[in-house]
């Protein structure tokens, strides 16, 4: 019985450890893709308000609203390429990071002043805000309320996107009239896309036509859920100007 038991023991010890070496490999996995979630209150210009929901890890960002799974964004951060997904006629409209070619159609003077804000709450992990007001040639542009050293990774994957959309803008802006040329338009979404996310993590954005958001909610190591950071098979890719 003795020869017979021991080799069980050894095999049994063998099984009890790749299972445990599995269970470690499968926690790390998640831990290297666990991400940050963000839930805003998103104000259009004339509009009402809604939720935004954005998921941030090392290698993407998603955006939907939190109650539409099948329509969502998502932005592949290494290889700078954004993904717009709609379920209803099964297609993705996808952008790729390119350089600016193009130079200021007008003169832009991006400037801004930095202000003390009474903004600090649990939300904030009770760090203090500052108040950035961002103007072009002289006409106030932007407004935000950002706290430092917070949420880094985050703030980085905006402006990654930003980046991206900023390219994109450029590639039609032959198209706007001259006498239509906006020096805020121009500064924040082409030319300076991201220097308001210079100061922080941008807890509240706001602007003179009406257009909010502020930060709702935020969590820290979230796993995505399996398939969450994939795109669908089977739909139409398509780009505009390629």
């Amino acid at each position: 019985m003795k020869l017979v038991i021991k080799p069980l023991v050894i095999f049994f010890s063998c099984l009890l450890l790749i299972s445990c070496a599995s269970q470690q490999t499968e926690q790390q996995k998640m831990a290297e893709n666990a991400g940050q979630v963000f839930i805003f209150a998103e104000t259009p210009a004339g509009g009402t308000s809604s939720k935004v929901r954005i998921y941030v890890n090392k290698k993407f960002m998603r955006i939907d609203d939190g109650t539409t799974p099948n329509d969502f964004i998502l932005f592949d951060r290494k290889n700078g390429v954004i993904n717009s997904v709609v379920a209803e006629g099964k297609t993705i409209f996808v952008i790729k990071k390119r350089k600016i070619n193009v130079e200021p159609p007008i003169k832009i003077e991006y400037t801004h002043i930095k202000q003390a804000s009474s903004a600090m709450t649990k939300r904030h992990n009770g760090l203090k805000a500052f108040h950035y007001k961002f103007s072009a040639n002289g006409k106030s542009c932007y407004n935000i309320l950002a706290v430092e050293d917070y949420m880094p990774e985050a703030v980085e994957a905006f402006k990654e996107f930003r980046v991206v959309m900023a390219g994109e803008h450029s590639k039609t802006m032959s198209n706007i009239p001259g006498e239509e040329y906006d020096a805020c338009d121009l500064a924040l979404n082409i030319f300076e896309s991201t220097q308001h996310l210079q100061h922080g993590f941008p807890v509240r954005e706001w602007d003179d036509t009406g257009y909010q958001r502020f930060l709702a909610e935020a969590r820290e190591n979230v796993p995505p859920p399996e398939g969450f950071l994939e795109l669908p098979e089977g739909y139409r890719t398509y780009s505009i100007n390629e």
